[in-house]
Formats: structure tokens, sequence, C-alpha cells
């Protein structure tokens, strides 16, 4: 009711709660952080007198402009003023980063010189936006530590000083900023199978787990992430024998 302006039209104002509450106009002093001057009482027999006063952010409401002082209503419209401003500054902010939303993580376990072949797998639990550019999975140089946020592609993106490479839901493989190679395109099926459980298996699954399984959203083939996306597992291996290791 305060925020509508109803105490300021009404000079009063009753307030439902677990303790009813009635409130009215005293004498109203406002500052850019403080408006005093209101009393009330708890409306439950008790009729236990209080001063309120709100505390925050000035707040300016229509209809209080009569209670307050000539300075203050100067203070508020150089308050809004400020408030458009930075409200255009911000939208400005958010359109310079608009497409540089991209992040990445490191793995937990590094790939040892001569160490072997090593296969890794990854669950994809989402469908790629913009084609597959910015989903994507790969290897990760030890001294790199940019990770984001940036435009696509993250991995193996032009920031990193060639620090990554990394396959691309959109079936490129990405070095540098540069394509390396790519995956000739699949167009994966829109609707996933999920194999058939047994009622143990069902019951144990959480509700998460059940979620990942759910079919995908129909997606026109020109918006999708032509090699993976949503429901498919993304095997990667590297020989760390071959060539020394060295990729």
């Amino acid at each position: 009711g305060y925020s509508r302006g109803r105490l300021w039209a009404n000079h009063e104002l009753s307030v439902e709660a677990e303790r009813n509450f009635y409130m009215y106009i005293g004498s109203v002093k406002a500052t850019d952080w403080v408006i005093s001057g209101f009393n009330g009482y708890f409306n439950d027999g008790y009729c236990e007198e209080v001063s309120v006063q709100r505390l925050g952010p000035r707040n300016p409401i229509k209809g209080e402009e009569q209670f307050l002082s000539t300075k203050q209503l100067q203070r508020d419209q150089q308050i809004l003023k400020n408030r458009e401003r930075m409200k255009d500054i911000k939208a400005k902010m958010r359109e310079k980063q608009r497409g540089f939303d991209t992040e990445s993580i490191r793995g937990t376990i590094g790939l040892k010189f001569g160490s072997g072949i090593q296969t890794w797998s990854l669950r994809w639990n989402h469908e790629p936006s913009r084609l597959g550019s910015g989903d994507g999975a790969g290897l990760a140089a030890e001294g790199c530590e940019i990770f984001g946020p940036s435009e696509a592609p993250c991995l193996g993106g032009k920031y990193d000083a060639g620090g990554t490479v990394a396959l691309h839901a959109d079936g490129n493989v990405y070095h540098n900023g540069n394509v390396i190679a790519s995956v000739p395109p699949t167009y994966r099926d829109r609707i996933k199978v999920v194999a058939k459980k047994s009622p143990k298996q069902s019951a144990r699954e959480s509700k998460k787990d059940a979620a990942c399984l759910l079919p995908i959203p129909e997606v026109h083939p020109e918006k999708m992430a032509p090699l993976f996306g949503r429901g498919d597992v993304l095997t990667l291996t590297l020989d760390c024998d071959d060539d020394g290791g060295v990729l």
C-alpha cells in the first residue's frame, strides 16, 4: 500500500499481518535514506503505540510532495535523473557485452607425456545454441588460464595464445581462433529414444537424472548444432605416446 501511494493519499494505512497494524502520518521528515514521522499501533486489543520510519534508498511516491521540503523535492529530481542515466549506462554495457558470454572449465586430471592412450567421455545435457559454435570439448595447456567469458569459441579461441584446442558441436575443430579441421555434419535426430530401464533402476534415479533423459524439443535442422547436442555422449581419445606426446 505504501509504494502505491495509499498512505499519502488517505493519510493512514492498515496493514494486515500476524498482528494487524494501523499507521498514520505525523510530522514527516525525509532525507535520501530515511523517512520518519509516521505513527502507528498494533490493532490487536493492546493498542501498542509505535513510531515508524522507512529506511533505504529514496523512492519518491506520488502524493508525498506536500510533506517534503523544497530542497528534498530538488534532490528527488536529481535522484531520478541519476537513475535514468545509470539505466542507460547499464543497457549500453549489456549491449556491448552481448555475445561475450561463453565460458569453459578445466578438468581435474592432467595428461602426461608417454602415458598411453587416454579416453574420456562427456554427456551433453543441453541443446547447444548458435549452431554449436559455443559448445565444445578438448585440451588446454597446463599454463592456460583464460577460460572466458568471451565470444565463441572460448576453447580454441583467439584469446588464449593457442593454449587450447577443441571440437565443437558445429563440427569444427578450433585452435587459436581458426578452424583447423572439420567433421561432416550429421544433423542428429531431433527426438532421442530413451532406453528402457528396470523398475529398480527407475526408482533409484533422482529427478535431476530423470530430467536429463527427457526427449529433446523439436528444433529446426537449420538452427540445431549438426554434430552433437542434448542427450549425446561425446568421447575424446588422445594418444599420449604418438609423436612423443606432443599435440
